[in-house]
């Protein structure tokens, strides 16, 4: 897994300390957050332990493959959101990215931010051929999330996870190592001359 310091405009994504625990409580508490997921809001004693594990999982890589970063607002200093990832298919070189930002930050386009930077920095530094994310079929915002960041709708699940009682609809989205190593090198001016 990559160690993950990225810098975007706005945004600077790190590993989380135990200076953010208010704003990770915030983040794996808010049951609005949690509507279209298989997992339920944590308790500050869950959020607590969890944010305890995920910083001796930084110290040790092997206690688990899913890793967690920080999303912190440049301007503000503080953790507005989180992204994850983990390894589905360590041969195949195949990604799981997942999202999430508070409520207060949606819809103004740092989730896309965020993604579209870890997105370019996992493809620089490793050998991923392939990057992916689920999501819920009704969770539009998600989607157009992916979308902003450079992904592609690639298949929609009818009725494949099961949230409380209820099945769900996932979309599931993906991007390519070739398709943003590409459009890097062109937008670099490093395309053919033909």
């Amino acid at each position: 897994m990559p160690k993950m310091q990225e810098e975007t405009a706005r945004l600077r994504i790190r590993s989380f300390t135990l200076a953010d625990a208010e704003e990770y409580f915030d983040l794996e508490s808010d049951p609005e957050l949690f509507k279209f997921e298989i997992t339920t809001p944590k308790t500050r004693e869950e959020s607590d332990a969890s944010l305890m594990n995920l910083l001796r999982s930084d110290l040790s890589p092997d206690i688990q493959n899913w890793r967690e970063w920080a999303i912190e607002l440049k301007t503000e200093g503080k953790a507005i959101g989180l992204i994850c990832m983990s390894y589905h298919d360590l041969r195949r070189r195949m990604l799981e990215v997942g999202f999430r930002v508070m409520k207060e930050y949606q819809g103004m386009g740092y989730g896309s931010e965020a993604l579209r930077g870890v997105i370019e920095t996992i493809f620089r530094s490793t050998d991923t051929h392939r990057i992916f994310a689920c999501t819920d079929g009704l969770n539009l915002a998600s989607q157009r999330m992916m979308e902003k960041a450079g992904m592609k709708r690639e298949a929609h699940l009818r009725e494949n996870v099961l949230i409380g009682e209820d099945y769900h609809d996932e979309v599931i989205y993906g991007v390519l190592r070739r398709e943003v190593l590409m459009a890097e090198s062109i937008e670099l001016g490093e395309g053919s001359a033909d």
